[in-house]
């Protein structure tokens, strides 16, 4: 997003060309430093007030808009019209470029907390014993498949007909 301001590439170019001739030798962390405070004050001035920007320039354009049809000037709505797309194209890059920056450092990562999620819900979710229809306990994986289908199969046969005219009676 900075790169597509020519105000950046000015601040580093001026913060790291020399001056004089003494200061070629400058310390370079002296010279990060600097450019690190000037980008900051930059970006703030720049980018980092979009949002209290395009609230004003809309603002701006609806009174832009009413003057325009009293007088026919269209000039200054096209103008901006022009820079409202250009502050919502950098708060759209903004946002995109901070997304990226959370996926980076929360993301797709194989951490601690992911794995104690994952695991919270399989216990959560795990059935660890059923009720067969003659009250004995199942507890392996093949008997309570067998349970499960068992008490559906029964549930959808035609022996509960009686649940089904009841439902159908109504009608």
């Amino acid at each position: 997003m900075w790169l597509s301001d020519r105000g950046c590439s000015d601040i580093v170019e001026a913060v790291w060309l020399p001056r004089e001739k003494g200061d070629v030798h400058d310390h370079v962390i002296r010279k990060i430093d600097k450019c690190g405070k000037e980008l900051r004050v930059w970006n703030k001035n720049c980018f980092g007030n979009v949002r209290m920007v395009l609230s004003c320039k809309r603002k701006e354009l609806k009174e832009a808009k009413k003057v325009a049809m009293r007088f026919g000037s269209y000039l200054q709505v096209r103008e901006l019209k022009k820079e409202i797309a250009e502050l919502v194209d950098k708060e759209n890059r903004f946002w995109f470029q901070r997304s990226k920056i959370m996926w980076a450092k929360f993301g797709d990562r194989n951490s601690k907390f992911f794995h104690s999620q994952a695991s919270q819900r399989k216990r959560k979710n795990l059935i660890w014993n059923l009720k067969d229809s003659n009250g004995c306990v199942v507890e392996d994986n093949e008997g309570i498949a067998e349970c499960l289908v068992q008490y559906y199969q029964n549930l959808l046969s035609s022996v509960n007909q009686q649940f089904c005219a009841l439902a159908t009676d109504s009608i």
